[in-house]
Formats: structure tokens, C-alpha cells, sequence
């Protein structure tokens, strides 16, 4: 009994070794989940239910009219296309600023590579949230000490993966009615299927089935021949427009930088980067795009590595998921209904 009890207390003992070891070489990201837990929190329990916003004054005609949208596309989301309702945006919380979600992403000087931070439980992420942008450029500084290119930007909507119920927020109801469903059906696609440490898949899928279902929304709802169809498919038909033309040049400049060698010298190797990034920034301007003021800002605007792979990780697989979309009669119900089957083993959150 005494060399039981000896024995409980080592292995005690040596546990909570291990586990001050893990705390301390892991203090930067428990500081960081500590952060952000307290940010999420605040947010998740200040929000209040929809109805409750009808009344209020500050909230536009339009914006009531998205608020009573919302709760049509996730019974479409749900009924029509097979996603899960995980009870997510029967909330709204009402921002005091225009964003509430900074990302930064960075990549190295001669590589689209992300550079990733690990989480306990969903894995790896090319991307870190704050929801303060002061603590954002504190972390864009820091990997630019350490020799990365960064880029920070706000995030349109913002997925807990179904462990909270995410809100709506106020930004979310300045999108015209194909952008707001082709937002709800991409945060759902996260809540109904995300392989851990695939985020690139996970993004690309979301993307897929977000456009795919605001057209299948928009024409079951108004018709085929519709106005509202029609603007929503001019409005992406310019941006997957762009899309196509900034992943070719980041393929352009990826292939460029694996030809580097090392007998290639640190200024050559930046002259030719910059070149190439230039001439690419440039054809931005010169595409033929319907709203011709749309992309007007490249004339002053340089994008760097970090901006090129946050598009290929969002945008650069969609191709394979059409392939798989005619395999399934193009019908968009089906396509999911495979996907779930086809990744219910990998899925950090279980499909229903």
C-alpha cells in the first residue's frame, strides 16, 4: 500500500512536470486562446436574438429585411441542400466597429508557403484571428522580424465549427441577398464538414458550395431569367474573373521561385520577384471585368507573398470540386451528401 502510494505520487509528480514543460513551451498560444476565449465569449453572450432587433431604431429597413432573410437560407441551407443547422446565427451581435475580425496571414520572402499555428483539437491554420487589430499588427510585426511578408485583413463572417453558436454581426446585413446567402451557406458548409489540419480544402470546399448554392437559391426562389440571379452572377462573374488571373500569377511566381538556385544572388533573386509581382499587379488593371472601376486600386497597390497564398488557399482547388459536382448529377444536394460520406472519418466536427 506505502509503494502504491509512492508510486502514485511520482507519477503525479511527473506529470505535472509535463504539463508545466507543455505550458511553458506553449505559453505563447495558450496566451493567445486565452485572449481570444475572452473575445469569443464577450461576443457569444452579448448577442441577442433577432426579434429583438426589429424593434430597434438604429437598425435600417434593410438590414430588418437580412435579419428575417437569415432564418429563410438556413431552412433552405438545411432543407435544400443537406447542411447542418447547428443552431448558429439566431443571434446577432451588434458591432461598434465596422470589423470585428482581423486575420494574418505570412508567408517567407521566395515561397507561397503559409506559415502555419497549431491549435489543440481543430488543428492547423494558415491564417490567426484577433478580434483586436492593434494585437494583429503586433503579430504581423513579429513575424516580419523573423523575416516573413505579411498581410492582415478583416474577415466577412467568422465559424466556431459548431462548439458556439455563432452570431450574426451588423456587417453581414450590407451584402446584397446573393452575397449574404453565398456567406450563411459557406459558414454552414464549415459547420457541417472541416478536416482537420486541411484548410485549404475546408476553405475551397466552403467557397465551392457557397457560390453554388446562391445560385440555386436565387434561381428556385425568383427564376432562372431573374434580375436578381443576373446580378449576383455579373458580380461573381468579375471576381472569379479575378480569381483565376491572381492564382495563374501566383502559380507563375511559385514556379519562379522553386527555379531559384542558390548560386542566384539574394538581390537578383529579389529583382526578379518584384518584376514579376509588378507585371502581374498591372494585368489586375487591364482585365476586362464588367464594373471597370472594380480593381482600380492595383494601380497603387503591391501585393506581396502572404496576399498570393491567402488566394490560394481560399480559391486554387475549385476545379477538382466541379469535377466531383458532375459526378454527382451537378446536383448540389447530392455533391454534399458525398462529401459528408466521402470525409465523415476526417471530420473534426461530425456531420449529421
Amino acid at each position: 500500500m506505502k509503494d502504491s502510494a509512492v508510486y502514485l505520487k511520482g507519477t503525479l509528480a511527473v506529470c505535472g512536470i509535463i504539463l508545466i514543460l507543455l505550458c511553458i513551451l506553449n505559453f505563447e498560444i495558450l496566451g493567445y486562446i486565452a485572449v481570444q476565449a475572452k473575445g469569443q465569449l464577450k461576443i457569444i453572450f452579448g448577442a441577442r436574438p433577432l426579434d429583438e432587433f426589429l424593434a430597434r431604431e438604429e437598425i435600417t429597413a434593410s438590414q430588418k429585411e437580412k435579419l428575417r432573410l437569415i432564418g429563410e437560407l438556413k431552412k433552405f441551407a438545411s432543407d435544400e441542400l443537406g447542411l447542418v443547422d447547428n443552431g448558429c446565427y439566431s443571434k446577432m451581435y451588434y458591432q461598434k466597429e465596422p470589423v470585428y475580425v482581423w486575420l494574418v496571414i505570412a508567408s517567407p520572402e521566395f515561397s507561397l508557403e503559409t506559415y502555419e499555428w497549431k491549435f489543440p483539437i481543430v488543428g492547423s491554420f494558415s491564417y490567426k484571428g484577433y478580434f483586436n487589430k492593434r494585437d494583429a499588427e503586433k503579430c504581423a510585426e513579429r513575424l516580419r522580424a523573423k523575416g516573413y511578408e505579411t498581410r492582415i485583413r478583416p474577415a466577412s463572417a467568422w465559424s466556431t465549427l459548431g462548439y458556439f453558436k455563432d452570431p450574426v454581426f451588423t456587417s453581414m446585413l450590407d451584402d446584397d441577398e446573393g452575397d449574404l446567402a453565398d456567406l450563411i451557406f459557406h459558414e454552414m458548409t464549415h459547420g457541417t464538414v472541416f478536416v482537420k489540419n486541411e484548410l485549404q480544402f475546408n476553405e475551397n470546399l466552403a467557397s465551392f458550395i457557397g457560390e453554388k448554392g446562391a445560385i440555386y437559391y436565387l434561381a428556385k426562389k425568383y427564376g432562372d431569367n431573374s434580375e436578381q440571379l443576373r446580378m449576383y452572377i455579373d458580380s461573381q462573374y468579375d471576381y472569379n474573373l479575378f480569381y483565376e488571373y491572381i492564382i495563374a500569377g501566383a502559380k507563375r511566381l511559385d514556379a519562379l521561385y522553386k527555379s531559384f538556385s542558390d548560386s542566384i544572388s539574394i538581390d537578383e533573386k529579389r529583382r526578379r520577384k518584384n518584376e514579376m509581382i509588378s507585371e502581374i499587379a498591372q494585368g489586375v488593371t487591364e482585365l476586362q471585368v464588367r464594373e471597370k472601376e472594380r480593381f482600380d486600386h492595383f494601380r497603387k497597390f503591391t501585393p506581396n507573398n502572404a496576399y498570393f497564398s491567402s488566394y490560394m488557399t481560399y480559391r486554387s482547388d475549385l476545379s477538382s470540386f466541379e469535377n466531383d459536382f458532375a459526378a454527382q448529377g451537378d446536383d448540389l444536394r447530392n455533391y454534399i451528401a458525398w462529401v459528408k460520406m466521402t470525409y465523415r472519418d476526417k471530420n473534426v466536427k461530425k456531420a449529421k
